[in-house]
Formats: structure tokens, C-alpha cells, sequence
């Protein structure tokens, strides 16, 4: 008989393994001296160390050594190959998984580059950016931080492990890689079209729901007039610019809105901000503009 000292120094473990292996039932000492509570083990017992040490290496359950000590070698050695097989599977649903993200995070990327790009190809006039009281000579500057707002504001409504609806006029497109397909057509297409992305049996965003009006201005001939007097926006905030015009900017109506933000971006410098931009007619015969902030 050998002592619980020397016996762990036979397994070149500490005496505290052995005691917790005795604690949950896998290794009991041969024997427990009645009055002094020494356990003493046996040399031969240093065999079913080795096996929990390995069983517990291999990831085996607590309950599963228990029975593995008690089969043949030739049961431990199929429930080792048992073990290798799960393990396999287990792996290749991970690789699976990772090839499934890596393929919906590319395409996702396409999509946010794809349709930013579509978005800012409607700026094909950089004069349109002297209503907003800003030299034309600025435009490629103001175009890149726009783009970077664009992608980053996709970013945020549609992450990759999200499916994907596309809103073109009134045709919808589901699913992200027909999406990207009818966004690349979109760029070939010199028309503008109303386009809505948004994640699927998401509703269509409504415009203006759930803003406060803060700010207003009305009666100007151009948004140079008033643009300098509009309150700074808060860090973190959404805001919604209402535009009611007596004179639509058509064909150009996307490019006024993105002038507009562009603008706001450059007054409201190193700020997160959501802007959302909408120009209807004037029901008045009067221009008119109104901040909203949600």
C-alpha cells in the first residue's frame, strides 16, 4: 500500500487531484485507516489514473469515465473513435458556418459599397452644391464623407447574419444576392428610383414618425439663406430635414438631399449622427424647412 503522498507522486499529480477524484466518484482510495483518515492506494490503481487523465482530456463527461472504467479496452478504444466522429461533425458544421458567414459578410459588403455607390452616382452636378452655400470645388471632398456616412448608416440598419429586402419602386427583391443583383442593374440605369433597403417583413420606413418638430424656416428663395442658422445637432442624435419646395429640384432630387446632408455633416463635424432628407412639393407656393429630431 502506498500513501496518498506517494502515490501521487507515482501519477505526477498533486495529492488535492486525487482527493476531488475521490470527492466525484472516480478514483476511491484502496483504503481509509479508520482512525486517522489516511487513504492509502494501491500501485496497480495508477493504471485508472492514467485512463480518467486521458478520458478527462479528451473531453469525456464525469458520468461518461465513470462507465468507461468499468468497459474493455476494446469498448474504450470504439468510444474513443465514437468521441474522434462527433468531434469531426462538430467541426465540419463550424467550417460550414464560417464558410455561410464569410460568403453573407462578403455579399453584405458588396451591397453597402454597391448601393452607396448608386446612391452618390446621382450627383452628377457638383454646381447644385452653391444652393447649399458650398463651392463646387469641394464636391470630391464632400462626396467621400458621404460616402463614408452611406456606409456606415447601411452598416447599422442591416447586419450580415440579417436577410434582406429590396425596395425598387414598387417591385421588391428578397434575399441579399437578389438584392445585390437588381443594385448592380440600378448602377447601369442612368433613371433614379426610389430604393428601400431594409431587413425582411421589416415595415417600410415612414418618414417623419415619431420626430418633433425643433427648428423651421420658411418664405427663403435658397437653403444658403437660412443653413447657417440651423442648430447644431446632438452627438448621438436623429434628425429628420423636411423640405416642402415650390419648385420640385426634378430630375435632381436626390442629389438636393444629399448636398443637404452633406452639408450638415460638415457643420456638425466628428458628431454620429442618423439624418434621414425628404423634399416634396410646397401645397402653398412657399418654401419651406423644417428640423426634426426624434
Amino acid at each position: 500500500m502506498m500513501t496518498i503522498k506517494d502515490f501521487a507522486a507515482l501519477c505526477s499529480c498533486s495529492t488535492q487531484t486525487l482527493r476531488d477524484y475521490d470527492r466525484i466518484g472516480l478514483l476511491w482510495p484502496a483504503e481509509v485507516d479508520a482512525w486517522t483518515g489516511y487513504r492509502y492506494y494501491k500501485a496497480e490503481q495508477a493504471v485508472d489514473f492514467v485512463k480518467i487523465k486521458n478520458f478527462q482530456l479528451a473531453e469525456f463527461s464525469i458520468a461518461e469515465i465513470r462507465q468507461l472504467l468499468k468497459k474493455s479496452d476494446q469498448e474504450i478504444a470504439e468510444a474513443f473513435t465514437q468521441k474522434i466522429r462527433l468531434q469531426e461533425q462538430k467541426l465540419a458544421r463550424i467550417l460550414e458556418i464560417q464558410r455561410i458567414y464569410l460568403k453573407e459578410k462578403n455579399t453584405m459588403e458588396q451591397i453597402v459599397h454597391e448601393l452607396s455607390a448608386y446612391v452618390l452616382d446621382q450627383i452628377r452636378d457638383y454646381e447644385g452644391m452653391r444652393e447649399f452655400g458650398m463651392d463646387p470645388k469641394d464636391g470630391p471632398a464632400l462626396v467621400g464623407q458621404l460616402r463614408s456616412y452611406l456606409e456606415k448608416q447601411i452598416c447599422a440598419e442591416v447586419l450580415p447574419g440579417q436577410d434582406v429586402t429590396l425596395r425598387v419602386d414598387e417591385q421588391t427583391f428578397d434575399g441579399k444576392e437578389a438584392a445585390l443583383d437588381r443594385i448592380r442593374e440600378l448602377r447601369a440605369d442612368s433613371e433614379e428610383h426610389t430604393v428601400i433597403l431594409k431587413t425582411k417583413d421589416e415595415k417600410d420606413p415612414a418618414f417623419g414618425e415619431g420626430f418633433a418638430s425643433i427648428w423651421e424656416a420658411s418664405g427663403w428663395e435658397h437653403v444658403r439663406d437660412f443653413i447657417g442658422s440651423i442648430p447644431e445637432l446632438e452627438d448621438g442624435g436623429t434628425y429628420a430635414l423636411d423640405f416642402r419646395l415650390k419648385q420640385r429640384q426634378q430630375p435632381a432630387d436626390t442629389s438636393f438631399a444629399l448636398f443637404m446632408l452633406g452639408a450638415m455633416l460638415m457643420q456638425n463635424p466628428g458628431k454620429s449622427v442618423r439624418i434621414h432628407c425628404c423634399a416634396e412639393n410646397s401645397n402653398d407656393g412657399m418654401n419651406r424647412f423644417r428640423l426634426l429630431k426624434k
